[in-house]
């Protein structure tokens, strides 16, 4: 049929209905087809396509598209679904080996962008996850009513005395070590220590390979002080405490049994944590490896790490690397040693289902941490709370506003060389979360002795009285960020005003960390020497972000370390009046 027409009638069941179509040349009937299209004057054509084809006329009834729509609804849903089943698939079962079995030539297998986007995103102290975790209420009085705290480290957990093995402490337990809960551990057996006095059942010949052991060499920046004064003192006993003025004498050192790890020691453990496949990865837990997405590993052999995973914000794994090689160039070696891994890399293979159940991306690293045992919380030494309760400066007895030490222990003695250096690390990363949380919650709360609390991320060895620094991620890049990125100077200040304040009630060091700290502060590029340090122990580092562009580290690093330095040398001249 064909001719001008005026309305195009549509059966529509029993009733019959029309609606105008002005222009059109031709019916629509099933199957939908291409209209000839025409203007007046001009002879009918076929157009497909073209502006003057029209495939339905502009008034077509809707009920007519039901095949159309049918058709793209069923699409669209076979789509959802298959998207469904695919995620579903992916969660509950591991890639292939051939997946991820690459070499160790990682800039020819692996392809990682390594901007600097982590290291520039400041926030406030109060938004900041790991300030949050540290400030949380978990600060109470010494009567066993609530936990000291329940994740305030990723590499050593506590073992929970209660029955019911949740994350309160046992209310009727009145039995002090209870609240300093121990450490259960296996990794550190003493033939790591090098220690010649070791037994030989101690000693397990499957730990440690002597063909794993990597080099590591700690350079050394030590320069000697001059002028100190030539001042000793002695206390009643004829105990030999201070000489040179404010330097802890060779007698008091010796109280310390265990020195720490050498580099031949730090050597063979990263060697140990490079060269041995996983073969056990697990969900982490209040008493193995902390928070969410890190893990608790086991190597071939059964020594165990915990893995911290990070991503995006690596540089808390770039903060935990640059506090440990900083710790040796102090020469603290009580910082445990950290290596990066991949898990892509061929000795994550036997547990690539559990990587990806875990929610890791294969190509962003993680930093292992070896797992140490019969360790327990401490508490800061009495003499040196003392000292920061009355706003007083721990040292010689006469030098100002001081408080003598010749009234302490061997013990006490002990724990204050450690904290000395503690104090003096923790200034100069910035590192937010150890004691300077615990300041920060005392005077939110306005709860002095929440400072006679064990204290963040500190544990002790009952067996040698050795204090370890464990958790150090928030130092150097993320406390600096936080501190110094302006966005909140209210707290940021407050947060200054702990770290000085520590610093500033103590004036007696240990002399190698005297002698590192004046040649750290008269080095012309201080953060240069450290990522030096860094890059040529560790193999992935390239990984992680680069912090020599970051301004914050570049100034503030050399500027914290000078200001370590101005601290001594007012002690010094203290003591010398």
């Amino acid at each position: 049929m064909q001719g001008h027409i005026d309305k195009i009638y549509v059966m529509g069941g029993p009733n019959m209905s029309y609606t105008s179509s002005l222009g059109m040349e031709a019916f629509v009937d099933y199957p939908i087809r291409p209209l000839t299209g025409r203007t007046w004057g001009q002879k009918p054509k076929m157009s497909w396509p073209h502006k003057s084809c029209y495939y339905f006329p502009k008034a077509f009834p809707v009920y007519r598209l039901h095949k159309i729509v049918s058709v793209l609804l069923a699409v669209l849903g076979m789509s959802l679904i298959s998207i469904v089943a695919f995620v579903l698939a992916q969660a509950t079962a591991g890639p292939s080996f051939e997946m991820v079995n690459v070499n160790n030539d990682y800039d020819k297998t692996i392809s990682k962008d390594v901007g600097y986007g982590a290291l520039g995103n400041t926030r406030k102290l109060e938004d900041h996850a790991e300030y949050k975790r540290s400030g949380e209420n978990d600060y109470e009085d010494e009567d066993g009513s609530e936990a000291d705290d329940d994740d305030d480290d990723d590499m050593v957990i506590f073992e929970e005395k209660s029955e019911n093995n949740n994350y309160a402490n046992d209310e009727d337990d009145e039995d002090e070590d209870n609240e300093n809960e121990e450490f259960d551990m296996n990794y550190f057996d003493n033939s790591l220590l090098d220690d010649p006095k070791q037994s030989k059942e101690n000693v397990n010949s499957d730990n440690l390979d002597v063909t794993e052991s990597v080099p590591f060499n700690t350079p050394n920046i030590r320069k000697e002080w001059k002028e100190l004064p030539k001042i000793n003192f002695i206390d009643s006993k004829g105990r030999h405490i201070l000489e040179d003025g404010v330097v802890f004498t060779v007698e008091v050192e010796k109280l310390l049994r265990d020195p720490g790890m050498n580099d031949s020691a730090v050597g063979r453990i990263q060697g140990h944590l490079r060269a041995r496949d996983i073969s056990k990865i697990e969900e982490p837990s209040w008493d193995r490896c902390g928070r969410p997405k890190n893990q608790w590993v086991e190597l071939l052999g059964g020594q165990a790490a915990c893995a911290r995973y990070r991503y995006p914000d690596d540089n808390l794994l770039l903060g935990e690397v640059l506090s440990f090689y900083l710790g040796r160039l102090l020469g603290i070696h009580h910082v445990p040693p950290v290596v990066l891994s991949l898990p892509a890399d061929q000795a994550w293979i036997p547990v690539a289902d559990k990587v990806l159940q875990a929610g890791w991306e294969y190509t962003s690293p993680v930093v292992l941490t070896p797992w140490l045992k019969g360790l327990k919380r401490d508490r800061m030494p009495s003499a040196l709370l003392e000292a920061v309760m009355g706003n007083k400066t721990l040292g010689p007895d006469g030098a100002g506003k001081s408080l003598p030490l010749t009234l302490l222990d061997e013990d006490d003695l002990s724990r204050l060389l450690q904290w000395s250096d503690l104090l003096v690390f923790d200034y100069i990363t910035g590192n937010y979360d150890r004691v300077a949380s615990m300041q920060d919650a005392a005077e939110s709360e306005q709860k002095l002795d929440i400072m006679n609390n064990t204290i963040h991320n500190l544990v002790r060895s009952e067996e040698t009285g050795a204090l370890w620094l464990i958790d150090n991620e928030s130092g150097l890049i993320d406390a600096y960020n936080l501190l110094y990125g302006g966005l909140d100077d209210i707290q940021a200040e407050r947060f200054l005003q702990f770290h000085s304040r520590m610093l500033q009630s103590i004036c007696v060091f240990r002399r190698s960390t005297m002698e590192a700290i004046e040649g750290l502060a008269n080095h012309p590029h201080p953060e240069k020497l450290l990522i030096k340090f860094v890059y040529d122990h560790e193999p992935l580092y390239t990984l992680l972000p680069d912090p020599l562009k970051s301004d914050l580290f570049v100034k503030y690093f050399s500027q914290r370390i000078k200001e370590t330095y101005e601290w001594m040398n007012k002690c010094v001249k203290k003591v010398a009046k």
